[in-house]
């Protein structure tokens, strides 16, 4: 029985029972329960348009809102839905082009470099080139692999042919890759387009990203703060939408600690899984290579690539189900 069902019977009970100065205590209340009523109606429905118009507002920026030049400005930024592997099968469609992506990662290079200091260089025109390269191979039904055209970005301390490798230090600014590291190789045969090299602590020596000859990294939801290092402009491109995902190194928690310290995820296999050949060594008995991401998904997805799966490595077990999972957790 609703309230106002039970004070219909409640006033004309009193009524029969001769008891009529409850009546007018009764339509009060019948009148106040109304009023809340369509207050709360009219909450809901304001709710609900506040909702539908926030929605929006992150697909807008999720998405790409066209300009007057006919080019997208959204930029695929940390909120974007869309994990690599999405966004691998909707470039084979056709359904965004990988031009589309690097213009996007590079807008928020321009814009956020100044201020968090992600990167040592920008690899703008080569990026674009291979971009466009690769929609053209999609668009005639051809896909390297997993990574076609999506923009990575590699720690400083890897080599991408043709690019310097300074391993954040003023001494090695002439230094210029004649090869790809292996690992280059492997994500390059997969796809994999590069917008630039991260910063980093200077020779990978540090776990701050505060030590750089070219100027601290600096934390992207609070620049006064540390990324973590040493890959930390690797953890901000990631947490930013400066590159889809980035690869770092890890000698003593290089990887982990800036992962943790931007909210991303980062992976540090095990020893050897990963060539860390054509990376500059810190300790060559404990370096290693992994990718950092944003979702676990996204992580699992590189490390396939990285561990040389495509070239005839085991393939690690498919991500399971929680489903039915039980975790027992000691007390006292």
């Amino acid at each position: 029985m609703s309230a106002q069902d039970w004070l219909v019977m409640a006033r004309a009970d009193a009524l029969r029972r001769g008891l009529d100065p409850l009546a007018p205590l009764l339509d009060g209340l019948a009148t106040s329960i109304q009023a809340l009523r369509d207050a709360t109606t009219q909450m809901d429905a304001d709710g609900a348009e506040r909702g539908a118009g926030a929605a929006d507002d992150a697909e807008r920026k999720a998405g790409a809102a066209v300009g007057a030049n006919g080019k997208p400005e959204g930029a695929v930024g940390p909120s974007a839905p869309s994990g690599i592997a999405d966004l691998a099968a909707r470039l084979a469609r056709g359904k965004v082009k990988a031009e589309r992506l690097v213009e996007d990662c590079l807008a928020v290079i321009a814009a956020r470099q100044p201020e968090l200091n992600a990167f040592i260089t920008v690899t703008a025109d080569e990026a674009l080139a291979a971009a466009r390269e690769a929609d053209r191979e999609a668009a005639a039904g051809r896909t390297r692999g997993p990574l076609h055209g999506i923009p990575l970005s590699l720690k400083d301390l890897i080599d991408q042919a043709g690019v310097p490798t300074t391993a954040a230090s003023r001494v090695r600014v002439t230094h210029r890759a004649e090869a790809d590291a292996p690992v280059t190789v492997r994500l390059r045969a997969a796809g994999a387009v590069f917008v630039g090299k991260t910063n980093l602590h200077e020779f990978a020596f540090g776990t701050t990203s505060e030590d750089s000859g070219f100027g601290a990294a600096r934390h992207p939801l609070d620049s006064g703060r540390s990324p973590g290092g040493s890959s930390g402009g690797s953890a901000i491109a990631v947490a930013t939408g400066m590159s889809v995902a980035s690869i770092g190194t890890d000698t003593g928690g290089s990887i982990r600690i800036p992962a943790a310290a931007c909210g991303i995820v980062g992976l540090k296999p095990a020893w050897g899984e990963v060539p860390a050949g054509g990376v500059v060594p810190l300790s060559r008995q404990l370096d290693h290579v992994g990718p950092m991401t944003r979702t676990v998904a996204d992580a699992w997805l590189l490390y396939d690539v990285m561990r040389g799966f495509e070239s005839g490595g085991a393939r690690p077990g498919a991500p399971a189900s929680c489903a039915g999972l039980r975790v027992g957790v000691p007390r006292g």
